[in-house]
């Protein structure tokens, strides 16, 4: 048994002692508890509560935790499934009579507002009504819902820049108005700021100058592929689509094509790149009427295709398009003609090489 000093006077006792043998003092051999003893005494018993509330409470957190997560995650799905629910009766209503697709207009429309339809699903709809249905009157509601939402700048603002851009391009593509058309291939520009968009927009515009029917409204977008958002690959597959344009807004061949020789001239000027220059030659070639100009535009072609890194390209660039002129006699000897250019051009450099 330990044994321990008595606190009066000083004698050694047992600590289970209730007074002192010595002095008498009673409770000697009682140790007091000092401060420390009584803080871990109160934290123990503060621990063993604390201990017993945090598990509930933890418990209590995790549960709602998962009810929130759970809630939001049916509402996800629910969302997602009448979404879902919402496209595919739009879906199934285009296409199958101008009733249908009136209602499908209208409804889109509306449900793009209240955000019940992702804005590129509803912009889909709608251009794809306006581009193709055999309804004027039809075209022109899809046309007008289309405007309506650029018009609101809450709903313009929801969508990210690709579908902002692809409002402007069918805005574009849809504007009878050439005046309105140009305006809003300039607001392409406040949206088309980097280099992916710009291709995005050009493969947008020449896809669109495919589907419409106006040659000037094809002019229009294929100038603009080549002045603002064209690069070479985008120029060579707009340059027949350009020539086929020009052919249908001049069947007789007796116009000069000034406003589309002005603007290409334009481009020309601006010295982009070998490879953006022998396509706009050509294009040149392909667009004027006078056979003296034509001879020209030829020979520049030619000169500038004739340089180390760009002579095999120019070849290339009138194979693929002689490759789809089979059937306009006067393209394929246009073409021809830029071939045989370009090869004489060659000898002669090799000529002078030699020498």
């Amino acid at each position: 048994m330990p044994l321990i000093k008595c606190k009066e006077c000083g004698a050694e006792i047992s600590e289970q002692a209730e007074s002192c043998p010595r002095c008498g003092i009673r409770g000697a051999g009682r140790r007091s508890r000092t401060w420390i003893d009584s803080l871990k005494a109160v934290s123990g018993t503060l621990n063993a509560v604390v201990g017993t509330l945090v598990i509930p409470v933890a418990g209590a957190t995790l549960a709602w935790c998962t009810f929130v997560y759970q809630q939001k995650s049916q509402e996800y799905q629910q969302k997602s499934q009448e979404n879902e629910k919402l496209q595919a009766m739009v879906e199934s209503a285009v296409g199958q009579d101008p009733a249908k697709e009136l209602t499908a207009v209208r409804v889109v429309s509306c449900l793009a507002k209240i955000d019940k339809l992702p804005g590129s699903f509803a912009l889909s709809v709608l251009g794809a009504v306006a581009r193709n249905s055999n309804d004027p009157k039809l075209r022109r509601e899809a046309y007008d819902a289309i405007e309506n939402l650029t018009l609101e700048p809450k709903s313009v603002e929801k969508l990210d820049a690709y579908d902002k851009v692809e409002i402007f391009c069918l805005q574009a593509a849809l504007t009878p108005c050439q005046y309105f058309r140009q305006k809003n291939l300039g607001y392409i520009e406040k949206y088309a700021t980097d280099d992916v968009l710009g291709h995005e927009v050009a493969a947008k515009l020449l896809a669109l100058s495919q589907d419409v029917s106006d040659p000037q409204t094809k002019i229009d977008l294929l100038l603009t592929v080549f002045n603002r958002y064209g690069d070479p690959e985008m120029m060579q597959r707009a340059i027949p689509i350009l020539y086929s344009a020009v052919k249908e807004r001049d069947p007789s061949q007796s116009d000069s094509n000034e406003d589309v020789l002005n603007f290409l001239e334009q481009i020309a000027q601006q010295n982009r790149g070998d490879r953006s220059q022998i396509r706009v030659y050509l294009a040149l070639a392909l667009v004027t009427n006078n056979q003296h100009s034509r001879e020209d535009y030829l020979g520049k072609f030619a000169l500038v295709g004739t340089g180390k890194n760009t002579r095999d390209e120019a070849k290339r660039v009138v194979e693929s398009i002689a490759r789809t002129a089979q059937d306009d006699p006067v393209l394929v000897r246009i073409l021809d003609s830029a071939a045989k250019n370009l090869a004489g051009e060659i000898q002669k450099a090799a000529d002078i090489t030699e020498r």
